[in-house]
């Protein structure tokens, strides 16, 4: 499949408005209203479709420690700092496999995790560039998604017709649910992780957890 580019999602979003498509080589830098209002919308959209399933290409796995630095007064008893880069949670285990049924007790606020265990593995949507940002990465029907949520989210500014509106939002909620279906993991936490793995605070995947629940790797 072809990979897409920010102009080709551009002039993607124009085609639901309608109106003069921008130049495939110079369309990033005109001077007109509708890539001004794409501009404004644009990091919005994409962090919009991050959340709203969880998307093969975006995922990401790692085995996190939990932070000795994190005071927990009662209750699970192990804090965790949020990745900078999580969108959604798609998995959270205590073996690599996200075996179904061998998921630590936990909980998140306030931008922490707290588990019942002092490491455990997290599968998540990311918006880190090499992930959920990876314009080469996204599938042609996530794309079509994409290029409609964008065109509703700025077509009053450019074409100024409520209906127009609506009838966008309703093919964006069409690509989208043909997205999910196509390329959303349902149940990810009974699927091994897709193979690109990440290592979280520098500390790599060693032997064992130290509570004794896990055998060697």
């Amino acid at each position: 499949a072809a990979m897409t580019t920010k102009i080709n999602l551009y002039n993607k979003a124009i085609g639901f408005i309608g109106g003069q498509r921008l130049h495939p080589t110079t369309g990033l830098t005109e001077a007109t209203t509708t890539r001004y209002e794409l501009d404004a919308v644009y990091d919005d959209a994409k962090q919009y479709m991050l959340e709203q399933a969880a998307w093969k290409f975006a995922l990401k796995t790692v085995l996190i420690e939990y932070d000795t630095g994190i005071t927990v007064g009662f209750g699970l008893q192990y804090g965790y700092p949020i990745p900078s880069d999580f969108v959604r949670l798609a998995g959270i285990s205590l073996d690599e496999y996200f075996t179904p049924g061998n998921e630590p007790d936990f909980a998140e606020e306030n931008g922490y995790f707290f588990a019942s265990v002092d490491q455990f593995y997290l599968k998540y949507v990311s918006n880190a560039s090499g992930y959920g940002l990876d314009l080469a990465l996204y599938p042609q029907h996530y794309c079509e998604a994409l290029a409609a949520w964008m065109a509703y989210k700025c077509v009053l500014p450019i074409s100024g017709d409520r209906g127009d509106r609506n009838d966008i939002l309703a093919q964006h909620s069409r690509a989208l649910s043909v997205s999910k279906r196509l390329h959303a993991l349902s149940d990810p936490i009974k699927l091994k992780p897709v193979g690109r793995w990440a290592q979280s605070r520098g500390g790599g995947i060693r032997p064992g957890f130290r509570n004794g629940r896990m055998g060697n790797y």
